[in-house]
């Protein structure tokens, strides 16, 4: 074993092969003469490969396990096909389905050991628990396969967004960590090992093999430099355009997430903004109180205590359970819960128990809730809620959404709003004046031929009224000359009948 003394790599013979049993443990060294075991060679064994012929062929192929940490499944699939082929005289060998699993797993089993740092080894192992280990390995493979395919649609969905300010930064730099932990690396690791915070890993107290992976997974090679280059356009992109960039611009030839995140760390973690928050949670402390609905509902009240607590908390000072109890029972000062509240003291202090502040909180709650204010306020939201849907209209028209006039819009539904309006942005209706129906197309045309019509009567009423107005002009003006014959001078002179006779005549003469 090369943790052992082993020398990957040297042969032995068959009957030392066949003295380790499928089910004994492998011996750390044998005897005064320093005999040690092939890895490679005894692995095959227990693959499968009992004739010694093959063994050693394939040990010409992979002298040492840890080359395989290079190879993919591709390159077995390629090495069964090419034996298979060969002439009888050329060692034709067949590895049959079944080998060739175990092969393909024995390769991600040793993959597994370059994740967390480490050199593949027997030690502890018989063949039953080898093969189970390879199993466990080969499941492994499937399912970074299938994360990987879903990696696009889960990544988009945890992406934290723009990095805006100081305030956003806990919850920035969660939702960040939490989408690098849904994309692979290179080497199968989730991104999220690139930032890790501890230059050594610590191969111990992790729950599961993918967390040993993320704290143990080196931090150098070309495997590291792609997925650090991942994450450094990861950051660039959330932090593009806002103050944020400044932070990690000096480092952008690095092309080094992990170096961008120290960088953000560094200013965002710093001791300015630790005072910063530790005032802000300290503030919350001292103010935060709850009497009643009306000033501030228990809700409310509850999530700006968690809050406070988490800001505590991200600063290394946390508060204790029993701390957190405490300041729950102090600060409901509502009359109408001192007996619940005094219930709960009485009950933290039996028997050296104590009340988790979670359940402390569920427990008032539930008494807020059967409160004459709160079921006044909940009758009052009910009955707001019934008038806007009675007054609400539907929104659809022949199965498809309207988007013309509603009389009561703000009666409908968030959901049916938003449904109109992005219905009347698809369609490009702006706002403003809207285009009008056939309805009022046809009556204003109605009103038009009838406005045009009075106008007409008008008309013809002041031409009649020109009309009298002028011969009562014309019999005065007869009766002042004494003649019997009207005088056609007034016509001459304004260019009349009479005058244009003349004109006739004149012409044709």
């Amino acid at each position: 074993m090369a943790e052992a003394g082993v020398a990957p790599g040297a042969a032995i013979d068959d009957a030392e092969g066949e003295n380790l049993g499928a089910n004994q443990e492998i011996p750390q060294q044998q005897a005064q003469g320093e005999v040690v075991v092939n890895i490679m060679n005894q692995v095959l064994i227990w693959i499968g490969f009992d004739v010694v012929a093959n063994r050693q062929a394939l040990c010409s192929e992979i002298a040492e396990i840890k080359d395989m940490v290079d190879l993919t499944e591709k390159d077995i699939t390629e090495l069964q096909e090419s034996y298979a082929k060969r002439t009888q005289n050329a060692g034709r060998m067949y590895f049959g389905l079944q080998r060739t699993k175990q092969l393909k797993a024995l390769l991600h089993w040793v993959q597994d050991f370059a994740r967390v740092s480490k050199v593949p080894t027997l030690e502890g192992l018989t063949q039953e628990s080898f093969k189970a280990a390879i199993s466990i390995a080969a499941q492994r493979a499937d399912i970074r396969k299938k994360e990987a395919k879903d990696a696009s649609s889960v990544s988009s969905e945890a992406s934290p967004g723009k990095l805006k300010d100081d305030n956003k930064w806990q919850e920035w730099i969660t939702g960040f960590e939490n989408m690098l932990s849904t994309l692979l690396g290179v080497n199968g690791v989730p991104l999220l090992y690139v930032i890790q915070e501890k230059e050594e890993a610590e191969p111990e107290g992790h729950n599961t093999f993918l967390q040993k992976c993320i704290a143990c997974a080196p931090l150098t090679g070309p495997h590291f430099e792609a997925d650090a280059r991942k994450v450094h356009q990861l950051a660039t992109s959330f932090t593009q355009g806002e103050t944020s960039e400044e932070w990690i611009k000096m480092h952008v030839k690095q092309q080094n997430g992990r170096i961008d995140l120290k960088a953000l760390f560094a200013h965002y973690q710093g001791a300015g903004n630790t005072t910063r928050r530790i005032a802000e949670a300290t503030r919350l402390r001292k103010t935060l109180h709850y009497k009643n609905e009306r000033s501030l509902s228990f809700a409310t009240f509850l999530s700006k205590v968690q809050h406070m607590f988490k800001l505590f908390e991200e600063e290394d000072e946390p508060l204790t359970e029993s701390a957190k109890f405490r300041f729950l029972m102090e600060k409901v000062q509502n009359p109408q819960l001192e007996a619940d509240i005094s219930a709960l003291k009485v009950k933290s202090g039996l028997g050296g128990t104590s009340v988790l502040f979670t359940d402390a909180g569920n427990l008032i709650a539930a008494s807020v809730a059967t409160l004459p204010e709160s079921i006044s306020k909940s009758r009052i939201s009910s009955m707001n809620r019934t008038d806007a849907s009675e007054g609400a209209e539907s929104i659809y028209r022949n199965e498809k959404v309207y988007t013309g006039y509603y009389k009561i819009f703000h009666a409908l539904s968030q959901a049916d709003r938003d449904k109109v309006m992005a219905e009347r942005e698809r369609q490009g209706i702006k706002k403003g004046p809207q285009k009008k129906t056939g309805r009022q197309v046809s009556f204003a045309k109605t009103t038009e031929k009838e406005l045009a019509a009075t106008k007409r009567k008008l008309k013809q009423a002041n031409c009649q009224i020109f009309s009298l107005e002028t011969k009562g002009n014309y019999e005065s003006d007869s009766s002042t000359s004494g003649g019997d014959e009207p005088s056609n001078n007034g016509g001459n002179s304004f260019g009349g009948r009479e005058e244009k006779k003349k004109g006739k005549k004149s012409k044709k003469n």
